[in-house]
């Protein structure tokens, strides 16, 4: 497919043509490969941040303000389909595995949130690391499926 466009790019515009386009390409296909996301968001207190990540690591900091800030770095960022969205009811980060990649993928993420802000994870399988807090931390226990007999 990359041939086919390339030689088009030649045929029609000649060589300034195909490194135009290559040059539009480039950006796009070296994000993809480093897997990093980051992007600080103005939220208003009090709030939720949903996440929801297969196979990832989130690490939770604490800082007093009205921003949540989110990083992430994808491992083998083209088996996960990463969504942030934000609306009145809060911010969700939503990092699902494509079922093309198997287990090679992962995503860590690194959340600096307000301490009024509540957040609630599900990570399928995952790790939950907090820094820095000071305030109470509320776990709440985690209800198993009953197995099945």
């Amino acid at each position: 497919m990359w041939r086919r466009a390339a030689s088009r790019a030649i045929r029609i515009g000649g060589r300034p043509a195909l490194n135009a386009a290559v040059g539009l390409v480039r950006p796009s296909v070296e994000r993809i490969g480093q897997g990093l996301y980051h992007e600080v968001f103005t939220v208003t207190l009090p709030m939720t941040i949903y996440v929801y990540g297969a196979n990832s690591r989130v690490t939770v900091r604490y800082l007093p303000g009205t921003e949540v800030t989110v990083h992430a770095a994808l491992r083998a960022a083209f088996g996960i389909r990463l969504t942030v969205e934000q609306d009145n009811a809060g911010l969700y980060i939503i990092a699902k595995r494509l079922p093309v990649a198997g287990q090679i993928t992962r995503a860590d993420f690194t959340l600096t949130i307000p301490p009024e802000a509540r957040l609630l994870a599900q990570l399928t399988p995952g790790s939950l690391v907090v820094e820095s807090a000071e305030e109470t931390l509320d776990l709440r226990p985690v209800r198993l499926p009953e197995p099945r007999a």
